[in-house]
């Protein structure tokens, strides 16, 4: 998991929604999670700034699981900040991600459009230029927008897109450790940090900035997609949990082979271990649970 959200949570003067309540909802629950905070006034915005144009502040945590938060019910995960978004606003329990592939949802989260419609079906897709988004529409009508962290829409591109006024990404997935970033397409450096903390320091000091106009920020965390390398505070948060496996995870004789394959590839059950996981002599799915008593050995 990531670590704590950034501490401008508690700088938000108004309503706050964990879930957006964009047309775009469905696409998040599964492997994508989208909060939205609605802020009439924020740090160093105008008087002129009114409840009728919020400013708007868009978090994207990657390949979350639909359960791994605290307010979602999970018995051990602890994601105190997340839960209390959801408590002060709005927690979307049956919305549903459509396609649960990094680019492709990332992109119906902007257009509001399923994949076969905005077409970016694939990781190495880039987002349509001439295809419409909320940041573009709040743009045109005022708003000074921009993103930060993780895009990967387009895997070796890393140049600014439509609807931004500042833009900072990297290529395809970034690191969790000292990541290059692009700078508005003027300048590249390595950033050194943990790349939760240094994307969340880069949306705090730019939302602090003196504007006279609202602002719309989408920041894009890379965590907690694998491979996984946690902040080093939290490498053993962990290390006596027992993970409890989905009763489907083992009974896969009358799946489709499409299913059968997932268990030893790199978005199976075994995920980042597979490579190690083929050379196991138990080819079984439960094999699973003596695999991590081996690992945890």
């Amino acid at each position: 998991m990531p670590g704590p959200p950034p501490e401008s949570v508690e700088r938000t003067q108004s309503t706050i929604i964990a879930r957006s309540q964009l047309v775009m909802v469905r696409n998040i629950w599964g492997f994508r999670l989208m909060l939205v905070a609605l802020a009439a006034g924020f740090v160093h915005a105008t008087a002129a700034i009114g409840a009728d144009r919020p400013n708007v502040l868009v978090i994207l945590c990657d390949d979350i699981r639909w359960n791994a938060l605290g307010c979602a019910g999970h018995p051990h995960l602890q994601t105190p900040h997340i839960d209390r978004l959801a408590a002060q606003g709005v927690f979307f329990e049956n919305a549903f991600c459509t396609t649960s592939l990094c680019s492709p949802s990332r992109a119906s989260i902007l257009s509001g459009l399923y994949a076969h419609a905005h077409g970016v079906t694939n990781n190495f897709t880039d987002y349509p230029e001439d295809l419409p988004s909320f940041p573009i529409q709040l743009q045109r009508t005022g708003y000074e927008t921009a993103y930060l962290g993780k895009w990967h829409m387009g895997e070796q591109s890393d140049e600014p897109r439509p609807g931004f006024d500042h833009f900072v990404t990297h290529k395809g997935q970034g690191q969790y450790f000292d990541t290059e970033f692009n700078f508005d397409g003027k300048e590249r450096r390595v950033v050194p940090g943990y790349y939760t903390t240094v994307v969340t320091d880069m949306a705090i000091d730019w939302m602090q900035r003196e504007r006279d106009k609202p602002f719309m920020l989408m920041l894009g965390h890379k965590a907690p997609h694998s491979f996984y390398f946690p902040e080093p505070k939290y490498e053993h948060a962990f290390d006596d949990v027992e993970v409890n496996y989905p009763h489907s995870s083992f009974h896969l004789d009358d799946k489709p082979e499409w299913i059968q394959q997932r268990l030893t590839t790199w978005h199976g059950i075994y995920g980042p271990l597979f490579e190690w996981r083929k050379e196991f002599p138990d080819t079984s799915a439960r094999a699973v649970l003596d695999f991590e008593r081996m690992v945890r050995a």
